[in-house]
């Protein structure tokens, strides 16, 4: 259904953030529905820098080309007719590596691109994915909250704002993510404790306060996302937060070493400390799932998939 609705229509996307973890979920699932002899013709991918990747859900590969985001003004040319998917940000860990200025540059320079895409886009059709860090900007008076502070919180709910303002806008806020093509596992407690099962050894949870977190599956937020452009929905809600699961890491690093038979977890937790909480409310992704006839995949098969992308890190 879905490829037929490719094939038969002079609609494209534009996809940026290509290369990144949420990137490289949407570019596998466009695979599945765009057939392999005009994948390229129907996809623009973008990255910080030219390059090319081989396609993974075809069953022979395709080179994909990566354009450079900076620019995308020049190679949209006449290109109006498309849907945008945009995926494009410096993460909050990345303000240690450029610094605080630099940081806040390269995100608006790329937002200031995005502007000129929604702007000539004709379907006025997007996915934004942003982050549960937007919803705490949105509680407070944005004015009161210096850039300086919150540069992330703070740069992405403006995101959501633009992005609403110059499209119909879907916008998916990421907690915490699971599944394929993740980057940089030693950053996230689930990715090191996925390290610590390759090895064969005990997860050591480090925190001594309690900490609980929602997951999203990369898969699911992909596929429903694309689901959601195509077939031009009239969803109610279009702000959710991408979660399937909250638990807190205590149980998660006692399923992941059940799963892969691992020694006993090691933590000591006190009691007394504040918890470490990051979470949302589950069931409007759950909803939108089951509204595209999309079962939520359960937490097991999420660990594996994530566990099994790290051989190609």
């Amino acid at each position: 259904m879905e490829q037929s609705i490719i094939e038969n229509s002079k609609t494209s996307f534009i996809l940026t953030g290509a290369t990144g973890w949420v990137g490289r979920n949407f570019l596998h699932e466009l695979q599945k529905i765009i057939p392999i002899n005009i994948f390229n013709e129907k996809v623009m991918a973008f990255g910080s820098k030219s390059g090319q990747i081989y396609s993974t859900a075809y069953k022979n590969k395709i080179i994909i080309p990566i354009y450079p985001l900076s620019e995308i003004k020049n190679l949209l040319n006449k290109k109006r007719d498309f849907f945008v998917i945009h995926c494009a940000f410096l993460t909050r860990e990345k303000i240690c590596v450029y610094g605080i200025n630099d940081y806040i540059e390269i995100n608006k320079k790329i937002l200031k691109n995005l502007e000129y895409v929604l702007n000539v886009c004709e379907t006025k059709r997007s996915v934004l994915i942003s982050s549960g860090a937007a919803e705490s900007i949105e509680k407070k008076e944005i004015n009161n909250i210096e850039l300086n502070k919150d540069p992330y919180g703070v740069l992405k709910f403006e995101e959501e704002q633009t992005f609403q303002r110059l499209s119909n806008c879907l916008i998916m806020r990421i907690y915490g993510l699971t599944g394929k093509f993740i980057r940089d596992p030693n950053i996230f407690a689930f990715g090191n404790f996925l390290l610590s099962a390759k090895k064969r050894e005990s997860i050591i949870i480090k925190s001594k306060s309690d900490v609980i977190r929602s997951y999203g599956y990369g898969n699911d937020i992909a596929r429903a996302s694309i689901y959601w452009l195509l077939k031009e929905s009239n969803y109610p809600t279009k702000l959710i937060n991408a979660a399937t699961h909250t638990t807190n890491l205590i149980d998660l690093a006692k399923f992941i070493s059940k799963i892969f038979d691992l020694p006993e977890v090691i933590y000591s937790i006190d009691k007394n400390l504040k918890k470490n909480i990051y979470v949302c409310e589950n069931l409007e992704f759950r909803n939108f799932l089951k509204f595209f006839n999309i079962e939520p995949t359960n937490m097991e098969k999420q660990i594996r998939q994530t566990y099994s992308s790290l051989d190609k890190i």
